[in-house]
């Protein structure tokens, strides 16, 4: 009895097997059948909608990470995730039980697809690792989402006159290269279309901005969206590299008013190799800076430092060349550098950091 009893139990698993199977290969057939029957006289040459309104494409942006920021080549690197969605009537399909169709990147061949560009962009690419980072969903109807993973290298105008409390703002514009506005129209797809991760270990995102346009150019009106990233650029690294050891070589300086007339040698030596340092500071930091025509704040400042340190090596030289009859007058010098001078730089500091 037990016997028969398991023989009936592996029977009814192979017919529950067989029919799960064959409803699955009928599931794959039809399927199949649909994703044909959706391409069956469509060609892709032709946008939705061709001779009547134009295609709304809306779009959104993730910014998974910021790279790179080049302040000698203007521009950046961001890795994002850019997506477009649209409507084509012809990819509209009624099955039950059937709402949305997801594609790789081989689909993209087969379909219409907005030849979106980014205006301002130097260089880019799209990621293929594993595979081509690319997906298409089809949706019953007609609604057609596409997804990518770029790498884009934009250019960023930037000013660096309060550099490097400085903000800036970089755009990302997006256009179709060759539809006008009479057959494609770009939008956000909503208030909330970019989003970022703050992800940067130079500038603190401030924020975005995003826009749309409508450009003219000789070839006709083209439909543009913008958005614009606000980056203050973090100045830690700035005060730890620059900006103290100017104001510490200011206060080496100093020093040398303090000392005695007669250690001409100290003096000198104190005096010297501020101004030493000095120059070959300036010269690494205007090596490393971008080439503007005119100044920036850290150019104020360490052209100050330089001035404090060159002015304290002429009072040495003076004081040193005055004829002992006139300690007098040499003393009073010395008292009025070690407290003028002092208070002078602590005054072009507080206005400095006041201004910017």
């Amino acid at each position: 009895m037990q016997l028969i009893n398991n023989v009936v139990v592996i029977f009814l698993v192979l017919v529950v097997g067989f029919n799960n199977a064959k409803s699955q290969q009928i599931s794959y057939a039809n399927s199949t059948e649909l994703i044909d029957s959706l391409l069956i006289g469509y060609d892709k040459r032709l946008r939705p909608n061709y001779g009547g309104d134009p295609v709304n494409v809306e779009v959104s942006i993730y910014v998974l990470s910021f790279d790179s920021f080049s302040d000698c080549n203007m521009d950046y690197t961001m890795n994002i995730y850019f997506r477009q969605y649209w409507n084509d009537p012809r990819l509209a399909f009624q099955r039950a039980g059937t709402d949305v169709l997801s594609f790789g990147h081989e689909f993209s061949k087969l379909i219409w697809l907005p030849d979106t560009f980014f205006v301002n962009e130097k260089h880019g690419f799209a990621h293929s690792v594993t595979a081509k980072n690319e997906f298409i969903k089809v949706h019953s109807s007609g609604d057609v989402a596409r997804s990518l993973r770029l790498s884009v290298t934009a250019s960023c105008p930037m000013n660096f006159r309060s550099f490097p409390m400085d903000t800036q703002v970089c755009p990302l514009s997006i256009e179709s290269y060759g539809y006008t506005a009479r057959d494609i129209k770009y939008t956000w797809k909503n208030q909330n279309a970019v989003g970022t991760e703050n992800t940067l270990s130079v500038f603190e995102l401030k924020g975005h901005i995003q826009k749309s346009q409508v450009i003219t150019v000789t070839s006709g009106n083209y439909s543009r969206l913008n958005v614009e990233f606000e980056l203050k650029r973090m100045t830690g690294h700035y005060l730890t590299q620059i900006y103290i050891p100017c104001t510490m070589l200011v206060i080496l300086s100093w020093i040398s008013f303090w000392l005695n007339r007669r250690a001409a040698n100290v003096r000198l030596v104190l005096c010297t190799l501020s101004l030493v340092l000095m120059a070959v500071g300036l010269t690494i930091v205007s090596y490393n800076m971008p080439k503007t025509s005119y100044t920036k704040a850290i150019d104020v400042y360490m052209g100050a430092c330089m001035t404090f340190v060159f002015a304290a090596l002429i009072e040495f030289a003076f004081v040193s060349n005055t004829s002992s009859d006139k300690d007098d007058i040499s003393a009073k010098i010395d008292k009025i550098f070690r407290y003028g001078y002092a208070a002078l730089f602590v005054t072009f500091n507080v206005i400095y950091w006041l201004v910017y």
